[in-house]
C-alpha cells in the first residue's frame, strides 16, 4: 500500500515539473544596444569573436556618454 502511494505521489511531483518546465520560456538576455559589423566574411567573424565592445550589450546601465 505505501509503494503505490509513493508511485503515485512521484506521478504527480513529475507531472508538476514537467508542467513548470514547458509553460516557463527561457529568458531572453536583455540587450543594451546594437552592433552591426559591415566587413568581409572573415574579417566579420574575428571581430564578432574579438571585438570588446560585443561584451558590453547586456549591460543595461550604461550611461549616454559611456
Amino acid at each position: 500500500m505505501k509503494w503505490m502511494l509513493a508511485l503515485t505521489l512521484l506521478a504527480l511531483w513529475s507531472g508538476v515539473l514537467q508542467a513548470q518546465t514547458q509553460s516557463a520560456p527561457p529568458p531572453q538576455p536583455v540587450v543594451a544596444f546594437n552592433l552591426t559589423i559591415e566587413a568581409p566574411d572573415d574579417v566579420r567573424d574575428l571581430l564578432e569573436r574579438h571585438l570588446e565592445l560585443l561584451r558590453y550589450q547586456t549591460l543595461t546601465d550604461l550611461s549616454d556618454n559611456e
